[in-house]
C-alpha cells in the first residue's frame, strides 16, 4: 500500500481498518489512484530529461522540411484546430488563419467544407483513404483541391493541399474538345505540350503514338528520332509486373474509375534519371479508335518529404533509434511473426548507470554525447532485422527475433563489454560510463510484449541491485 494512504488510514483507524467490503473497496480504488499518479509523474519526469538542445534541434529540423514543401498544408490537433498554416503561393486566398486554435472549417474561406470535414473523420478512424479530391467554391471560383493526410503523434494531423485546378480543367477539356470536334494527334498534340505533366498516348497494346514535350524532356528523348515502341519501356524493371497488372486490370474494367486508375510507380530510361511518378490511367476514342491516355507526374520530391516526415515521427531525433510508439508497434509484429512460426524472441531492456551523476557532471550535453556514443556502439553489435529504441532517458530496449537465450546473452555481454570500455571524448574530459542489461526470451507461446518488457526490466533491476554494469537474465 502506498505508504502516504498508509498514513492517512493510521490516523482514521488506528486500530486498524474495519471489516466492511465497501470501505475496502474505497481503499482499492484510492490505492489504484495513487498507483496511476505515480506512473503519470514517472512518465513526466522522463520527457523532462529532453534537452532544450534536442527539442530545439528537432523543431528546427522539421521547420526547414516543412517550409521545402511547395504545396500548403494545415497542421490540426486531435480536435481538428489549426496548430500550423502555411500556404502556397496558389491557394493565398483560400487560406487565412486569424486566431490561435482557430478550426479547420474557419480556416478555408468558402461556403462549405461539410465533405472536407466528414472525409477527415474517416480518415481518423482509417474508414477512409489518405487522399482525397475535392471542390471549393470560393470568391466567386471553382477551386479543385488534392487533399493528402499523415497521422502524428498525440491524435495530430496533418493535411497537405494542392491544387489541382489546371490539372482537373484539363482533363475536362480534353475530354470535352476529343468527344465534340474528333481533333486529330497533332491537334491534341498542340493542347497536351503546353501541361505542365507527361502525357502518352498508346494504342490499347501499349504500343507509343504520342509523347508530349514534357515526357519527352523528362526522358531526355530526341522528337525527331523514333519513339519507345512500348510505353512500358519507360518503366523501370523493378515495377514492370505491378504496371502491367494494373494497366490490364484498368482495361478489364472497360476504364471505369477505380484505385487502379492512379498508380506510384518508378520511371526511367537509358537516357534520363530514374524517378517516381504517378500514372494515371484514361480510355478515349478518336475518329472511332480506342486508345489510352497515360499521364504521370514526377513524385519523388514529394515522397522524399513524406519519408523524412514519417522518419520524424518514428525514430528518436537525438539517437536515431525507434522511438517508443514505433518500436511496440514493430516489434509486436515481430513477436507475433515468432509465434506464428515457433521461433524464440528475446528482449533487451538496457539502462545506462548512474547517468544522471553523468548529466550533473557533464552537462546535458555531455549526457548527450554518452548517449550517442552508447547507441552507435550498440548498433554496430546488431544484426540488420534486430530492433533498437529508445523508450525515454537512458533506457532503451531491443528486439531479437529468432533468436535464443544463449545467443541473445552473447550479444548484450558484446554491448556490455564495448560500452564498458569505450572512452567517450567531449570537450576537454573523457568520460566511461557502463550499462546493465536485463534479458528475457520466449519461444513460442502467447506472451504479449507488454508483459515480456515488464518481465525484461525486472532483470534490469537485478543487475543494477547486484552491482550494475552486467547482464541478468
Amino acid at each position: 500500500m502506498h505508504r502516504l494512504l498508509k498514513r492517512q488510514l493510521h490516523k482514521l483507524y488506528p486500530d486498524g481498518l474495519p471489516d466492511d467490503p465497501k470501505l475496502a473497496s474505497l481503499v482499492e480504488l484510492v490505492e489504484q489512484a495513487y498507483e496511476d499518479f505515480t506512473e503519470d509523474l514517472l512518465i513526466t519526469e522522463r520527457s523532462l530529461d529532453l534537452s532544450s538542445n534536442e527539442l530545439n534541434t528537432k523543431n528546427q529540423n522539421l521547420n526547414s522540411l516543412l517550409n521545402a514543401m511547395p504545396d500548403t498544408y494545415v497542421w490540426l490537433d486531435s480536435k481538428d484546430r489549426v496548430l500550423e498554416l502555411r500556404v502556397g503561393q496558389s491557394l493565398q486566398g483560400v487560406f487565412s488563419l486569424h486566431e490561435k486554435n482557430q478550426s479547420l472549417a474557419s480556416t478555408i474561406v468558402t461556403d462549405d467544407i461539410s465533405n472536407l470535414l466528414q472525409h477527415l473523420a474517416g480518415v481518423r478512424d482509417k474508414t477512409q483513404p489518405n487522399i482525397y479530391e475535392f471542390s471549393l467554391h470560393t470568391q466567386g471560383d471553382d477551386i479543385h483541391l488534392e487533399a493528402r493526410f499523415a497521422h502524428l503523434s498525440q491524435g495530430q494531423v496533418l493535411i497537405i493541399f494542392r491544387d489541382i485546378t489546371i490539372r482537373k480543367q484539363l482533363d475536362n477539356y480534353l475530354a470535352n474538345a476529343l468527344e465534340e470536334s474528333k481533333r486529330t494527334l497533332q491537334q491534341l498534340q498542340d493542347v497536351i505540350n503546353s501541361a505542365p505533366i507527361g502525357f502518352a498516348i498508346t494504342t490499347l497494346d501499349n504500343q507509343v503514338l504520342m509523347l508530349n514535350d514534357y515526357a519527352l524532356e523528362k526522358f531526355k528523348l530526341d522528337k525527331n528520332k523514333p519513339l519507345p515502341q512500348d510505353f512500358s519501356q519507360l518503366i523501370t524493371s523493378n515495377y514492370q509486373e505491378h504496371y502491367h497488372q494494373c494497366l490490364r486490370t484498368f482495361q478489364n474494367n472497360d476504364g471505369q474509375p477505380s484505385s487502379i486508375n492512379r498508380i506510384d510507380i518508378e520511371m526511367g530510361s537509358t537516357t534520363a534519371r530514374r524517378f517516381l511518378a504517378e500514372i494515371a490511367f484514361c480510355n478515349l476514342v478518336i475518329e472511332g479508335k480506342a486508345i489510352i491516355i497515360q499521364t504521370f507526374l514526377d513524385i519523388s520530391e514529394r515522397k522524399n518529404l513524406e519519408q523524412q516526415l514519417r522518419c520524424l515521427a518514428q525514430t528518436d531525433s537525438l539517437t536515431g533509434c525507434f522511438n517508443r510508439g514505433h518500436f511496440t508497434v514493430a516489434a509486436s509484429h515481430s513477436l507475433a511473426q515468432c509465434q506464428a512460426k515457433t521461433q524464440t524472441f528475446s528482449l533487451l531492456a538496457l539502462d545506462l548507470d548512474k547517468f544522471k551523476q553523468i548529466n550533473d557532471t557533464y552537462g546535458h550535453a555531455g549526457g548527450d554525447a554518452v548517449l550517442k556514443a552508447f547507441c552507435k556502439i550498440t548498433a554496430q553489435q546488431l544484426r540488420e532485422h534486430d530492433m533498437f529504441g529508445r523508450f525515454g532517458g537512458e533506457e532503451f530496449i531491443i528486439a531479437l527475433a529468432n533468436t535464443n537465450h544463449q545467443q541473445a546473452h552473447l550479444i548484450a555481454e558484446r554491448i556490455r563489454q564495448q560500452f564498458n570500455e569505450l572512452v567517450i571524448q567531449h570537450e576537454q574530459y573523457q568520460i566511461q560510463a557502463s550499462v546493465s542489461i536485463g534479458l528475457i526470451s520466449s519461444e513460442g507461446d502467447d506472451a504479449h510484449l507488454e508483459a515480456l518488457i515488464k518481465q525484461a526490466d525486472e532483470y534490469l533491476y537485478l543487475a543494477k541491485n547486484n552491482g550494475r554494469n552486467r547482464v541478468y537474465g
